[in-house]
């Protein structure tokens, strides 16, 4: 069963409970109130008789009703209409009168109870002894002509608006039924056009209702799923880019060769070497990150020393930084808690954040490497006084092939991928990398990882 036929009958279910259970709290209520007023009319009538009863037994000197003298007092003013059931007992709780039972007082059937005296008139003599009660009954479900006319008046009206109110229900119920199930009927044409490749696909989210928070987060998800489809179509065009450039010079080297155009020199050997090794350093720098989005990337995390790191990694690069002319500089604080990483792989992050330093700085520059403490955690930090880049960029420059305005081309060397793996290898040792720069006087790289306090460590 479809959705909106659900919400239909559940609203029409709903609708006929309720309007079942307001017309059973009103019948009972109508009949209660007409079974007290008869019962409030019929106490009346016991007050109006007990008087006429009193003389009656006054002057016949008994409970004898068969009296010729009684009678003629006036039955009229003690007899009871056909709709009251009236019954006199003396003192002893004997009946001696039944408007029901004249003749046949001693029936089996027309007994007496304590609680039928108790809710009685008494009958009082003239000194004020107590010589009977008289009980007047009201027969149950049966008033007079009006008070049959009004119930079934107020019956008929209760049916009737319950019949009005179901009908208002249905049309209510299909109305709530369709505004409900046509967001999620557009929701599910959006699925499939998703499921066949329309990554662009959205739906209106407007309101503030569970379904429009549905739609708003299948709109980011598509969004989402748009910007990592056209990420990947770039990736892979880079990926191609970066791969052609040197197949195709040894392709031309080979051929060269084979032509005898040039011959196998070991300069012409050394390059294309150094177009290999370029192949090598790009498939591996691939696997890295296909590693680190998998979550397979091999681990081997231990308690160590920043300081450590930080002098490993800067003596590493002292020997291209004097060759282009650049001054680098460890001003790492002499003390800094323990961290929790791999010692190797924390060295690749400082290791490509400074050749990326090295790369972009112009000759003369400098390059100042930090380590702080902060806020329980450590931060590394890769200063240089390159170009820089636009601070709007900071967010997307750890990318894979992300090229800034001003640097970052192929002419410059690298994959393109150093600032992407070390987002990945940081993130996978739990930590968080940012980057801020000001164009044309630098930019500043940071790592930074849950510091151990010594006292841990130890």
């Amino acid at each position: 069963m479809k959705l909106q036929r659900k919400l239909l009958l559940t609203h029409i279910a709903v609708a006929l409970v309720a309007i079942l259970l307001i017309t059973a709290v009103a019948n009972f209520t109508v009949n209660r109130y007409f079974s007290d007023l008869a019962a409030k009319q019929a106490k009346q009538a016991a007050q109006e008789f007990a008087p006429t009863l009193a003389t009656c037994y006054e002057i016949i000197g008994s409970w004898d009703f068969n009296g010729q003298r009684c009678m003629q007092l006036g039955p009229r003013s003690f007899m009871p209409p056909q709709f009251r059931h009236v019954v006199v007992v003396d003192i002893t709780g004997e009946i001696v009168f039944d408007s029901r039972g004249r003749g046949q007082i001693n029936k089996p059937t027309n007994t007496i109870t304590q609680r039928d005296i108790e809710r009685g008139e008494p009958i009082s003599a003239e000194d004020g002894t107590v010589i009977g009660t008289v009980i007047v009954r009201p027969n149950q479900g049966q008033f007079g002509a009006d008070e049959d006319y009004f119930l079934s008046m107020v019956r008929r009206n209760i049916w009737l608006a319950g019949g009005i109110t179901a009908l208002l229900a249905l049309a209510i119920g299909i109305g709530l039924a369709r505004t409900l199930a046509a967001p999620l009927r557009s929701l599910t044409a959006a699925v499939h056009q998703l499921a066949q490749g329309e990554r662009s696909v959205q739906v209106d989210d407007s309101g503030n209702d569970e379904i429009a928070e549905l739609s708003q987060a299948f709109n980011t998800m598509s969004s989402e799923l748009h910007r990592s489809e056209q990420v990947r179509r770039q990736m892979v065009a880079d990926i191609a880019h970066e791969l052609r450039t040197p197949l195709s010079v040894l392709q031309i080297e080979l051929e060269s060769i084979e032509d005898g155009v040039s011959k196998p020199t070991p300069e012409v050997i050394s390059s294309l070497g150094e177009e290999v090794q370029q192949l090598n350093h790009l498939i591996e720098d691939l696997r890295t990150l296909s590693l680190a989005d998998a979550g397979q990337l091999s681990l081997n995390p231990v308690e160590l020393e920043p300081q450590d790191v930080v002098n490993r990694a800067v003596n590493r690069m002292q020997l291209a930084a004097r060759e282009k002319q650049l001054e680098l500089a460890n001003d790492s604080a002499e003390q800094i808690d323990l961290v929790h990483a791999d010692p190797s792989r924390l060295q690749q992050v400082l290791v490509n954040l400074l050749q990326n330093a090295v790369r972009y700085t112009p000759q003369g520059g400098k390059i100042r490497v930090t380590a702080r403490q902060s806020a329980g955690e450590v931060i590394l930090g890769v200063h240089d006084t390159g170009a820089g880049f636009d601070p709007t960029e900071a967010a997307t420059i750890f990318e894979r092939f992300y090229r800034t305005d001003k640097a970052r081309t192929r002419d410059t060397g690298g994959t393109g991928l150093g600032l992407a793996i070390v987002k990945g290898l940081v993130t996978a040792m739990g930590g968080r990398v940012w980057a801020t720069s000001v164009p044309n006087q630098g930019s500043s790289f940071y790592v930074a990882l849950r510091a151990i306090s010594t006292k841990e460590g130890v």
